[in-house]
């Protein structure tokens, strides 16, 4: 994408501006946020031919990495929120998802462009014929990326590009203290503690997923 990170993010945590540009997304309402990077939001997703919309309140956790400039921000469906959503009586019927998982995915390439990744998975719940939802899966995650690159053309937008150097007390050097058993410690300092940040790598013989169990 030709635009730059902080233009994207800032797409991205503007949960009212879904509907204009997400696949049939019909509603998207914040109804919590927990600093800048953790929110809780109502989200509304049209269906085809005549099936209920499908609804869930879902957490979206942003994670930041400036040291790499990437942005990852993963989305859940939240099982039994108590929170339930009015909905006009002359609107249609909204049902329950099952499960809904997405991970927005962002790398800087270079100051004006952006790698996006957009990976989702949708279990609608109901009646739902196989071939309907897959189809429907494969448009969610093509055309929301190809949506999110139309309003980020938006002058409202693009004024975000100012914010590319937030990265505050996290400026300093990673530099290493320990290398054993694969396993590489670092260290930093941090402006204005006396206590150091950390951080501690190694490659695991393992998929990724058998690690986002443990």
């Amino acid at each position: 994408a030709d635009f730059p990170i902080e233009i994207l993010l800032d797409v991205l945590v503007d949960i009212p501006s879904y509907p204009q540009w997400m696949h049939e997304c019909k509603e998207a309402v914040l109804l919590k946020q927990d600093g800048e990077l953790k929110r809780e939001l109502y989200f509304a997703q049209g269906v085809p031919l005549g099936s209920p919309d499908r609804d869930a309140v879902i957490r979206a956790i942003t994670t930041i990495d400036w040291d790499t400039t990437r942005v990852e921000t993963v989305l859940e469906n939240i099982a039994d929120h108590p929170y339930r959503h009015p909905v006009d009586e002359n609107a249609r019927e909204r049902q329950t998802m099952n499960t809904f998982k997405g991970v927005w995915d962002l790398a800087k390439l270079d100051d004006n462009r952006t790698k996006v990744i957009f990976t989702t998975y949708t279990d609608p719940g109901g009646f739902a014929p196989k071939f309907i939802v897959n189809k429907v899966i494969r448009k969610v995650s093509f055309r929301s990326v190809k949506g999110l690159l139309s309003i980020a053309k938006q002058a409202k937008y693009q004024a975000a590009s100012a914010k590319g150097d937030t990265k505050g007390a996290f400026k300093a050097a990673w530099k290493q203290y320990r290398n054993e058993d694969g396993i590489a410690g670092y260290q930093r300092d941090v402006e204005g503690s006396m206590f150091l940040e950390s951080r501690a790598e190694t490659v695991i013989e393992a998929p990724i997923g058998v690690l986002r169990e443990v």
